[in-house]
């Protein structure tokens, strides 16, 4: 016991240990996103700045006391400003309870240093601790309250073949909340990121489809499928709509999405019909696709009594009609030869 009560100590003597083991701790455990680069270059900055405070006080040259301590406010200068310029977070962002801790580990980190302060005698260096202290202690409130406010958090898991997946519910640098799907491989934390979602923020379980080797995301069930991800990649747009015994949802080849999303040019995607058992597994497409704006909203709906799909867009123009005798009605639109 004695032996640990040292060890917390000596590291505390230095809290950009116990920072550290906090990103270490979403390395291993979650994901290395944006927000987990930004905090470390920001963690990076507050260990040089550790280790110029240490020469500092070793040193008995005071002119390379004069020099080091220019150097170590001018990075605590620029710690701050990084962390102010790149997001809002550090001042605009809302309050949220875990926030509450910040200042209890505020303490807690600065505490040793401080302790050390007032135990210390009125010594040459006294007013050199004062001024380390002062001009840290913001660097370390930073580095305390961006990996608390940015951890990530895991809303569902599973595990597929040779990968896992993971919804995730995270921050962006500006402090905006979005969900993302993730596949990561089982015995590296190499991981690719295949949808994300800021606007509905509402797919939350993971779904295997054995029969078909996919692995999809559904919103709350009752609204469809977000993503699917197997040998057809694809992302699903709008709600989806039960007939019979199946349901039915729009899709985007998820290839075709990225490729028009990394050319300015582009702003058309091939919408296709997809036909899936009533608890989203056996997806297959139907022939039928439509080709429009990347701005035009689709809505299906279901005629019971004709045993049809009907879909429309945000205009009320009925596009094309499904089911035994399928038609398109607009430009763009075309019922594909079954293979």
């Amino acid at each position: 016991m004695k032996s640990i009560i040292i060890l917390f100590k000596k590291t505390l003597k230095y809290p950009v240990l116990w920072i550290s083991l906090i990103y270490l701790f979403w390395w291993l455990l979650t994901f290395t996103n944006d927000a987990f680069r930004y905090g470390i270059s920001i963690l990076s900055v507050y260990f040089i700045i550790t280790i110029l405070e240490i020469l500092l006080l070793l040193s008995k040259n005071k002119v390379l006391k004069t020099a080091l301590f220019v150097i170590l406010l001018c990075l605590t200068l620029f710690s701050l400003m990084l962390a102010i310029m790149e997001g809002r977070w550090i001042l605009g962002a809302p309050s949220y309870r875990r926030h509450l801790i910040y200042i209890p580990l505020i303490i807690v980190l600065s505490s040793y240093k401080a302790y050390n302060l007032i135990r210390g005698s009125l010594s040459r260096d006294r007013v050199l601790f004062i001024l380390l202290l002062i001009i840290t202690l913001p660097v370390l409130a930073i580095n305390v309250a961006f990996p608390i406010s940015f951890f990530p958090r895991i809303v569902d898991k599973t595990e597929f073949g040779d990968f896992k997946y993971y919804i995730v519910w995270q921050k962006d640098i500006e402090y905006r909340s979005f969900l993302s799907l993730y596949k990561c491989k089982k015995e590296s934390f190499s991981c690719s990121w295949l949808y994300w979602d800021s606007q509905r923020m509402n797919f939350d379980k993971i779904l295997i489809d054995n029969e078909k080797n996919e692995v999809s995301a559904i919103r709350n069930f009752d609204l469809g499928l977000a993503f699917t991800d197997g040998g057809n990649p694809r992302r699903y747009e709008g709600d989806s709509v039960q007939l019979g015994n199946h349901v039915y949802q729009m899709a985007i080849d998820n290839q075709e999405f990225r490729e028009c999303m990394s050319t300015p040019s582009c702003n058309s995607y091939t919408y296709i019909l997809y036909e899936c058992n009533l608890d989203y597994t056996s997806c297959d497409p139907l022939p039928v696709q439509y080709i429009t704006t990347n701005e035009d909203v689709i809505f299906l709906n279901a005629n019971e009594a004709a045993g049809e799909i009907n879909a429309s867009n945000d205009r009320d123009t009925l596009i094309f009609t499904y089911g035994e005798h399928p038609q398109c009605y607009v430009e763009g639109c075309e019922i594909l030869k079954q293979k």
